[in-house]
């Protein structure tokens, strides 16, 4: 699994994961988002930049959160169905393993999307061992 430089802000570095011979995931996330809902990418773009600039105000924001399930997951929230999980990776430096579109309340799904998350970090772990 490697690691890419998404953004560079004076507190973190935001990365993102890609597997090998596999196009990233969070690059055509990003994509889409852009060509179905430039606002919410607009304001998913401004988060990140945010984010990698002043992590410390983010952890007091209800759009941040870590979650319940795993240690080490925090998830991003967007908007209402926009969402990013990610894990601090190594000293001031964030990867952010995918993100996701939430369709009505459908519990399963974000339950299967925060595996994911845990899988890709799991994976990410392994690789750099």
């Amino acid at each position: 699994m490697e690691k890419k430089l998404l953004r560079h802000g004076a507190k973190l570095k935001i990365c993102y994961l890609v597997e090998r011979d596999r196009h990233p995931e969070l690059h055509h996330f990003l994509e889409k988002l852009k060509k179905d809902d430039l606002s919410t990418y607009k304001k998913a773009i401004s988060f990140i930049d945010k984010l990698k600039d002043n992590p410390e105000a983010f952890k007091t924001l209800q759009k941040f959160k870590k979650l319940e399930h795993d240690d080490d997951l925090w998830e991003l929230k967007v908007s209402n169905e926009t969402r990013f999980f990610l894990f601090y990776c190594a000293d001031h430096e964030v990867c952010i393993t995918h993100g996701y579109r939430k369709q009505k309340k459908n519990s399963k799904r974000l339950t299967q999307e925060i595996e994911k998350a845990a899988t890709i970090k799991r994976r990410y772990y392994e690789s750099i061992q």
